[in-house]
Parts: C-alpha cells; structure tokens; sequence
C-alpha cells in the first residue's frame, strides 16, 4: 500500500519524481496553474505551463489524465477539466489508475517512489478519507508516497 507523509512534495531529499495535479485548460498556449500544487510547480519550474500547454494543444482534447514532462523529470496528474471548477471523482479515479500503469511500464534506474498531493482534494474539493483514499488503496502501492500540508 501506498505510504502517507505530511509536508512539501518538494522538500523531501531522494530520487523521486513529483506528480502535480492540474486542470486541463489552456490560456495563451500555456496550461493555467494559478494555485495551489500547480502553482508551486509553475514557480519551481520554469516554462512548465508553456511545455504542457503545447503537449495538451498537441493532444488536441480536454482530458489527458497523465502527462510525463521530460525536461523537468515530473508528472502532471489531471483532476480538473476547469481550474475553477471542482474536481470530478471519477476523472481523479482514472488519472490515479493510469499513473499506476504508467508507473508499472516506465522504467527510471535511478527513482524509487512516486510523490504526489492528495488527488482532488484541497482545491479540488474532494474528501481525502471518504472519496479519495480508498481510491490510492485501489490502486497505489509502496512506490507512491501521498502528501498533506497536515
């Protein structure tokens, strides 16, 4: 089973690859990441809205769940289709079960887990214990370490 700590995704030493969840909108070619996680991400990693923004344009849809972004070494975990909107539980469910397949094919000698916020919760508005987590039990393993500012 996946393993919960408490803290900043960002902070924790080791080779990991953090996972960012995001919306699916597009503004000027760049994906928007106004708050929260994504905006953590957009500070830390410059032009990561742009490169993500062109991947999703490219894609040519509004859901893309799972987007590997090679330049920086990190994930972007769709659980929004609109930054303003809440997240929708059964797009989070299908973005946590391909990152797991994503996880079980990809091979990077030198990461040993998987980083991510709690999926759809916070600004997403979803409930960590009742919607969420039993959804990480479904699918996650010991590969994939789940944060909570608390």
């Amino acid at each position: 089973m996946f393993h919960e700590r408490v803290g900043d995704l960002f902070r924790d030493p080791g080779f990991s690859v953090p996972i960012i969840t995001t919306n699916s909108v597009v503004n000027n070619g760049r994906l928007v990441m106004g708050a929260g996680i994504a905006l953590a991400a957009r500070q830390r990693y410059p032009d990561i809205d742009a490169i993500a923004g062109t991947r999703i344009n490219d894609l040519g849809k509004s859901t893309y769940n799972l987007l590997w972004i090679d330049r920086y070494g990190v994930l972007l975990l769709q659980t929004k289709r609109a930054w303003k909107d809440p997240s929708p539980i059964d797009l989070v469910e299908e973005s946590i079960k391909r990152l797991r397949i994503f996880a079980d094919t990809m091979v990077f000698n030198d990461v040993y887990e998987y980083r991510l916020p709690q999926p759809g919760c916070g600004l997403g508005g979803l409930s960590w214990e009742k919607q969420v987590r039993p959804i990480c039990q479904k699918y996650l393993d010991e590969r994939f370490v789940v944060y909570s500012l608390t």
